[in-house]
């Protein structure tokens, strides 16, 4: 008989009073002159595993991609790169700047995005240590509020633009967890004050005391 398919079934189990169990049992769907019949049960094994693994990857896979020059991590749920320092156009408390930022970089995890600082303007790896962002709606781990922007829950490099856009388009309006350079409490004031500076002053930025491995590792539970 011609295999035309498998179905995986799982089994909840009381095993008494208290106790329970899950087992998956594999049944082969198989062709007969009567039409598809349901085999018996056996042990879902390590080529079932492997054949649904291949079936669950293929089904993900959103096709090969060349690397962007500034990412660093990319897979199925996590999308990471950096922005080197720049001049940058933001919206904070309803009033409208043009201000240098320090080189960001920034996580797009599970739908979340999240937003560090780091010192310099290259390529960062993951000994890099991190600072706070010193931007407003910055929150726990550099998580940003999002409002009714709407995250992609698998991000592939080709969001990165327009995820970049989403985040500094999107009006600041009010202070997160995340202090401040300086410890500022006053966003206006500090917006006001680095308007007229050629450069971000990163001796401002408050460390996060974390470096890039360890906090995508938080981030994304690795720990």
């Amino acid at each position: 008989m011609h295999i035309e398919s498998t179905a995986i079934v799982f089994h909840h189990l009381q095993t008494g009073m208290s106790g329970e169990s899950l087992s998956v049992v594999a049944h082969d769907f198989r062709k007969t002159d009567a039409g598809p019949s349901l085999g018996p049960g056996r042990v879902f094994g390590t080529s079932d595993k492997m054949a649904l693994a291949r079936v669950l990857i293929d089904d993900l896979n959103t096709g090969i991609e060349l690397l962007n020059e500034r990412c660093i991590v990319a897979n199925l749920e996590t999308l990471m790169w950096f922005r080197p320092r720049a001049n940058t156009k933001l919206c904070v408390a309803g009033v409208d700047y043009t201000v240098p930022l320090p080189s960001l970089l920034f996580l797009c995890h599970r739908g979340k995005l999240y937003v560090r600082a780091y010192k310099g303007n290259k390529r960062p790896d993951q000994d890099t240590e991190l600072y706070s962002a010193g931007l407003p709606n910055l929150y726990q781990h550099g998580s940003w509020c999002a409002g009714g922007n709407q995250l992609p829950s698998h991000p592939c490099q080709r969001d990165i633009e327009k995820i970049e856009a989403m985040f500094f388009e999107s009006p600041f309006t009010h202070a997160g967890s995340e202090p401040l350079p300086g410890g500022s409490l006053d966003m206006t004031s500090w917006f006001d004050s680095l308007q007229n500076k050629r450069s971000f002053p990163t001796r401002s930025l408050e460390p996060a005391d974390m470096t890039l491995g360890r906090w995508i590792n938080r981030v994304s539970g690795g720990h």
